[in-house]
């Protein structure tokens, strides 16, 4: 038994010491364009006649699942947002509300499950999608605030966001945080607040963990606040001292203990995008937090995104072409952007990983750039392929059961054709996390005769004959 007990042991470290050395080796043929705003928007015919989609830069990329990913375009007014279902080799528009006068600035969004979608904008609006863009709420916090940004919900509905107040006498903005339990359909402020003068990136870390970075004007420190409760007691843990004007960038946690936290001490006031980036590191829940980088880079501009593929491999991106990797947790960073194509070396803004070998990255051009480990051989074949498709009972009189057989867990719609060609009922709309899925239809309200169930996955369109009867 302690033998076996040591192989397996063995084979672990082994494993992980192999998947620390492939990260970093990257290769230039394994890069992929996969999104370009310009497809979507002609800059040329937009330019004068409708401005809001003149910007076409990728602001953020978040993956719910390996396939699932938005990304969304929002610097300036309005807010123009990508979805796919296949891992990045498609996207379709999902929301444009550009065209919406009372949507300014979009100050925060999540994506924590492929049906739903949240984002928040100035003056205190939100628009929410619990069917994966199909449809959109238009939500309020009535809380009459300026503004709620930063949010972050998990897939069970429970979500926390900044709420920014202007103080008239003070000439000055005052924050609180605010919670939702129920998808963003109503708001509240936490009754216990961390107290201090301002609050940074909240963040839902489990069920109950709630998160965030606060700044105490009086001591000049950043804390770590975290409640273990939702929010109702909290604790709070002294990150740096910020003499030398060290401000958040981003931080992110892979588990309820582990986590990494990106500073940015500027040389001035004046030349506040130029200076050092620090990274720190925890593995008691934020608790404690040791010092793993302090550097002066070249660029010397700040970390715009922080993602970890798993415990050991992390990557950190800036403007003009800075990245930084890791493979060992944090401990030791390694700058190379010499792997990077080309076109993706203008400026480099956000990255996201939907599995751990595959990584997106995206510039300020509106193009998403998709690295995988294994490369993209016949990837978009591979993809979601329908093996088959059963009707029963067939002939049918008020409903059936649909059910198909897939090769990879995915997004896809059902649609019901007359012979003549012309859609039947709406169009439904699935996700399978499985390679079986049963859907069942109500057909009540047609008339008896011959109709087609079509079926549209990953570029792949089948075909079933279903007979209603009377």
């Amino acid at each position: 038994m302690k033998k076996i007990l040591l192989f397996v042991l063995l084979l672990l470290c082994f494993t992980s010491f192999l998947n620390s050395q492939e990260f970093g080796n990257w290769k230039k043929e394994n890069w992929k364009e996969v999104f370009f705003a310009s497809d979507y928007f002609d800059r040329d015919t937009l330019v004068g006649l409708d401005t809001l989609k003149y910007y076409q830069t990728a602001t953020r990329l978040l993956c719910a699942d390996s396939l699932n990913c938005a990304l969304f375009c929002c610097i300036g007014k309005g807010a123009f947002i990508f979805k796919t279902t296949d891992g990045g080799m498609n996207w379709r528009l999902v929301l444009d509300n550009g065209i919406l006068n009372n949507f300014n600035h979009v100050a925060g969004y999540s994506f924590p499950s492929p049906d739903f979608i949240i984002i928040c904008s100035e003056p205190d609006d939100i628009q929410r999608t619990l069917d994966g863009g199909l449809t959109w709420d238009l939500l309020t916090t009535k809380l009459d605030c300026d503004l709620i940004a930063r949010i972050d919900f998990n897939k069970n509905g429970f979500g926390v966001g900044i709420v920014n107040y202007f103080d008239l006498d003070l000439g000055l903005y005052t924050f609180s945080l605010a919670k939702s339990t129920d998808y963003g359909s109503t708001w509240s402020l936490f009754e216990n607040q961390p107290g201090f003068d301002y609050y940074c990136d909240p963040k839902v870390i489990s069920d109950s963990i709630v998160t965030c970075v606060s700044y105490n004007r009086d001591s000049l420190f950043l804390y770590f606040s975290r409640s273990v409760d939702k929010g109702n007691t909290w604790n709070h843990y002294p990150i740096v001292k910020t003499k030398d004007r060290e401000s958040l960038e981003k931080y992110c946690f892979i588990n309820d203990t582990v986590g990494w936290l990106s500073l940015f001490r500027p040389d001035t006031v004046i030349t506040p995008q130029i200076g050092d980036g620090i990274i720190l590191k925890t593995t008691d829940g934020g608790k404690t937090w040791v010092k793993k980088l302090d550097k002066r880079f070249d660029p010397p501009h700040p970390l715009l995104t922080m993602e970890f593929a798993d415990s050991l491999r992390g990557i950190c991106t800036s403007r003009s072409t800075l990245l930084i990797y890791t493979t060992d947790g944090g401990e030791t960073w390694i700058q190379d952007s010499s792997f990077i194509v080309q076109d993706i070396r203008d400026i480099v803004t956000r990255l996201a990983f939907p599995t751990p070998r595959k990584f997106f990255i995206s510039n300020f051009d509106g193009k998403v750039f998709k690295y995988d480990e294994d490369g993209f051989t016949n990837i978009e074949e591979a993809l979601g392929k329908i093996n088959s498709s059963q009707v029963f009972p067939n002939p049918a009189s008020s409903e059936f059961e649909y059910k198909i057989y897939l090769d990879y867990p995915q997004s896809f719609k059902i649609e019901i054709f007359d012979i003549l060609g012309k859609a039947a009922l709406p169009s439904i709309s699935c996700f399978s996390e499985g390679s079986e899925y049963s859907q069942l239809i109500d057909i009540s309200s047609l008339p008896k005769g011959m109709y087609y169930i079509i079926t549209n996955a990953n570029n792949q369109r089948t075909a079933t004959k279903l007979i209603k009867a009377e």
